[in-house]
């Protein structure tokens, strides 16, 4: 007879239902693709209690943590404060299933109670694109990377709900071979199923069109460069262009010029960080390239009309 893959789904207060339902349909439909029952797939909570989804809708669990021993793969589901949800029961949890072989999944946010249970340090993993800058300041020993997904060793990652669905096809191929994985790619009506190397954004657009390639490269190593800006002389001479040049071409595309959107840039990261993490006003002010927390809070003022203390007050 052949062996099940238990697969144990870790649900938290406001996580997002996109990516579960996803990632909990690929198995599902993969095993009536099979024939059988390969994934033996569980829902769990902290408590056996029903857990309410980001929109609204209520899930009950199988299972509470204290009962759930043993899976083979666990997928943790989180929502937009992932934070805010994570326990020490949780994490002692994640910790122990681990110890006893599981592989380690997250969907999106989920990143960051994996990265809280120490489970993350030195592997590679992705998270949504819009909380990478908040998750990198916190976890600086987690080497974040930008695709779609990420497996490093037992450790499976993708950066966003749909992605999940990617992630899964490529488990469902390995374990049960690609005439599988390619069935339940055309029942969720995918036309290809992407690699792990695909990244999750493509160059930076104005409206409908696409920005110039050198643009589109400017600004990428701006938003490699936020801790230590570097000279916008050095950013158009990477790019083969003049200052001059550069400018004309910031101004006419983005109508800020390469000085204006590169600050733009430093305190959108910074306003991000104020509102997802717990890091210090001033450890914020030097992750965004400040080396004055002074004048880190009048620039955020200027930008955002409120200082970066009123805004965590008012997030708090």
């Amino acid at each position: 007879m052949a062996t099940k893959t238990r697969v144990d789904f870790l649900i938290v207060e406001d996580f997002s239902m996109v990516g579960f339902l996803c990632a909990l349909s690929a198995f599902k439909i993969a095993n009536q693709v099979s024939g059988r029952e390969h994934y033996e797939t569980r829902i769990v909570a902290q408590d056996a209690e029903q857990v309410t989804t980001s929109v609204g809708i209520s899930v009950v669990p199988d299972a509470g943590i204290s009962d759930a021993d043993r899976p083979d793969l666990v997928f943790v589901c989180a929502g937009l404060e992932p934070s805010r949800r994570y326990s020490k029961s949780i994490g002692a949890w994640l910790r122990r299933v681990e110890r006893h072989g599981a592989a380690m999944a997250a969907i999106s946010t989920g990143v960051d109670l994996l990265a809280r249970a120490g489970l993350l340090d030195g592997f590679r993993c992705t998270i949504y694109w819009e909380q990478a800058a908040a998750f990198a300041a916190e976890f600086p020993n987690v080497h974040l990377t930008d695709r779609i997904f990420e497996i490093d060793r037992a450790r499976m990652t993708c950066g966003g709900a749909t992605s999940s669905i990617d992630l899964c096809l490529h488990l469902i191929r390995s374990d049960l071979g690609p005439e599988v994985s390619a069935s339940v790619s055309s029942a969720f009506l995918l036309d290809r199923i992407r690699d792990a190397g695909e990244l999750q954004k493509a160059a930076p657009a104005v409206g409908a069109t696409r920005i110039p390639a050198r643009l589109a490269k400017a600004i990428a190593l701006m938003e490699a460069n936020v801790e230590h800006p570097v000279s916008i002389d050095d950013v158009a001479r990477c790019v083969g262009l003049g200052e001059r040049q550069l400018h004309r071409l910031f101004v006419a595309t983005l109508d800020h010029s390469p000085k204006q959107y590169y600050l733009m840039l430093r305190l959108a990261r910074a306003r991000m960080l104020v509102s997802q993490t717990h890091l210090s006003l001033q450890e914020i002010a030097m992750n965004c390239g400040f080396a004055d927390p002074s004048n880190f809070a009048r620039a955020y003022k200027r930008q955002f009309g409120a200082s970066p203390s009123f805004d965590r007050k008012f997030r708090d």
